[in-house]
């Protein structure tokens, strides 16, 4: 069985004990049942939608487990809404560790999931979609997006491994199914998910290069921020924006402006356009005056929020990172490899 490596990294320092974490009932051992979790599970979907399935048994699905008894489905709806479980861990990740972790994943040619929790009519949901992987701080945080795999459209067992680097000691972990990319707009769609890993520390160094350049769709911050020294420009480019990035999650764009001074606002706008985000940073540069003083920012939040999102929606800055790490792909590998070989 051929797996499939997948790696989101976020990898600040090496500083804490590293040691292997395993996960509660890893083959979601438990009677079957539809619409309910297995024991050391908790059901992490939206609380207006059914939760997963323990399957097989419902809406079709007869595919043998891989393992034990049972197994999760989990669907994702026309509606954009997602299944997703979660559980606390054992023991905190440790920030800057590198973890191999796998998961045994399908699709069954059937998942004829009901087309709202209110009907009885169904709809196949046999569309492929991906597993992402979150770390958090909470039961179905999602502070952090650690992994995501590859489509899953393949209806027999295979292994998928990924890379969880974690940038903080996360006490929980979250698993979602995801609309596979390119994401246009919400469809049916659902995995079967069987036999997961534990946790396992390895080291940066003994990862293949191929495998690393798989990270480079995520620019993951801590990674970079490790990097940002490098002679090469682009390491430090991303490791601004995403730096930026940060601050405006926790604030919201317009509070971050209305704070900030000219000058920072002319560099954040120029770190934009260097990784070829110039209508953000044009947003930047246009909207900082009108949210200067107190009655101003209230007069303005709304609008330049609003802004920000459609920009987001257009042509959301994740991919405008992606695109530029990717044409830099060696570059960076170059800078990763003089780092974890030091």
């Amino acid at each position: 069985m051929q797996p499939f490596l997948i790696l989101f990294l976020l990898l600040p320092c090496f500083c804490l004990a590293q040691v292997t974490i395993p996960l509660n009932n890893p083959s979601f051992e438990d009677s079957r049942g539809h619409s309910q979790v297995p024991t050391g599970w908790k059901n992490c979907g939206d609380t207006l939608e059914s939760p997963p399935d323990i399957q097989p048994g419902f809406w079709g699905v007869i595919q043998k487990p891989l393992q034990g008894f049972s197994y999760m489905g989990m669907v994702v709806r026309e509606r954009n809404t997602c299944e997703a479980i979660g559980q606390k861990l054992q023991r905190p990740m440790t920030p800057g560790t590198v973890y191999t972790f796998s998961m045994h994943l399908a699709k069954s040619p059937l998942y004829l999931s009901p087309k709202s929790p209110t009907s009885k009519d169904t709809t196949n949901s046999n569309t492929p979609v991906v597993m992402r992987v979150y770390g958090g701080m909470s039961m179905c945080d999602r502070h952090e997006l650690l992994a995501e795999t590859v489509p899953i459209d393949h209806s027999d067992w295979r292994e998928h491994i990924v890379l969880l680097v974690p940038n903080a000691a996360y006490t929980h972990i979250t698993f979602v199914s995801y609309f596979a990319p390119p994401y246009v707009q919400p469809y049916n769609g659902h995995l079967l998910a069987d036999h997961f890993s534990s946790l396992v520390p390895v080291k940066l160094s003994a990862v293949s290069d191929e495998d690393l350049g798989a990270l480079l769709t995520c620019t993951p911050r801590a990674l970079f921020d490790m990097v940002a020294g490098c002679d090469h420009p682009a390491p430090a480019a991303i490791q601004s924006v995403l730096s930026w990035e940060s601050n405006i999650k926790e604030t919201g764009v317009a509070l971050f402006l209305h704070t900030e001074e000219e000058n920072a606002i002319e560099k954040h706008a120029a770190n934009l356009k260097a990784i070829g985000a110039d209508a953000h940073a044009a947003l930047l540069s246009e909207m900082w005056p009108n949210l200067q003083g107190k009655r101003n920012y209230k007069l303005q939040q709304e609008t330049v929020t609003a802004r920000w999102a459609e920009l987001e929606a257009a042509g959301p800055l994740s991919a405008i990172r992606t695109h530029y790490a990717t044409r830099h792909r060696d570059a960076i590998l170059q800078c990763i490899r003089q780092v974890s070989d030091n």
